[in-house]
């Protein structure tokens, strides 16, 4: 092959590669702008609703432009519970959780409606299975080193390095979910001694960050809306005990600045 050839051949295909990373980008800096949150400045758009779904159940939270976003808590006819959040498209995206009264919760990834990333079901303190989903459809199901009690480190069954498992943290802490590189990656369940989060970490990191809902043993309040670093920051809904709303708006480093 002439020299000159060669060098327009490995030009045109760098050229290819090019083009598909700046797509790959693309792709993944729109995945980011619909999973983020409602900003501030957009607040003068929401509305808080409290509606029926049409089948005997009832949907909390926010809307924009008719569409449900940000947090939402839909309790269904047969007392099913969902938490999700809304991208301003109106679709289902970060985490979904779901919980019934026969002790089943399920915590799976969103994107655009469809199950994608991590999820995982459990009854009781039991593990049904743990997966990875692409576009609703199982991937790669990663139970295994969870349910046979493989121990890869002091204080974890199951793969806390990269994998699914249970990690105790303190003497009356510890967490179950996926873990990545030692650290927390979405979804998980965290037992703070009484207290239950469920929802998304920060990666790589033990703080509360993006979607997830907090239960707290004093008062048996409920939390559900956005976290940044362990704190209260976005679009969210705080829940007294008897289901009466305490707080609704958007929080700023745990306190309510703008109430809807």
């Amino acid at each position: 092959m002439p020299y000159f050839s060669f060098k327009n051949s490995l030009l045109d295909l760098f050229k290819i590669l090019v083009m598909r990373y700046v797509i790959v980008l693309i792709i993944c800096f729109s995945m980011q702008i619909n999973q983020a949150q409602i900003k501030k400045r957009d607040l003068d758009q929401v509305n808080y609703v409290e509606t029926d779904d049409g089948k005997g159940g009832t949907i909390i939270g926010f809307s924009m432009n008719g569409k449900l976003v940000g947090p939402n808590y839909h309790v269904k006819a047969n007392g099913m519970r969902i938490y999700s959040y809304f991208s301003e498209d109106g679709k289902a995206q970060r985490v979904q959780i779901l919980m019934d009264d026969k002790g089943m919760m399920l915590l799976t990834q969103m994107r655009d409606n469809n199950m994608h990333g991590n999820a995982f079901k459990m009854t009781g303190d039991q593990l049904n299975w743990a997966r990875e989903y692409k576009r609703g459809k199982t991937w790669v199901d990663v139970s295994r080193d969870y349910k046979n009690k493989l121990r890869k480190m002091p204080n974890c069954i199951g793969n806390c390095m990269g994998g699914f498992g249970l990690e105790k943290t303190s003497k009356t802490n510890f967490v179950i979910g996926f873990f990545h590189s030692s650290g927390l990656h979405s979804p998980v369940v965290y037992f703070y001694d009484k207290d239950r989060y469920m929802g998304e970490m920060k990666k790589k990191t033990f703080k509360r960050h993006g979607f997830g809902t907090y239960k707290f043993s004093s008062g048996n309040s409920l939390y559900i809306g956005m976290w940044k670093k362990n704190k209260r920051h976005g679009l969210g809904i705080w829940f007294n005990e008897d289901g009466t709303i305490y707080q609704k708006g958007y929080f700023k480093n745990d306190k309510l600045v703008i109430n809807k």
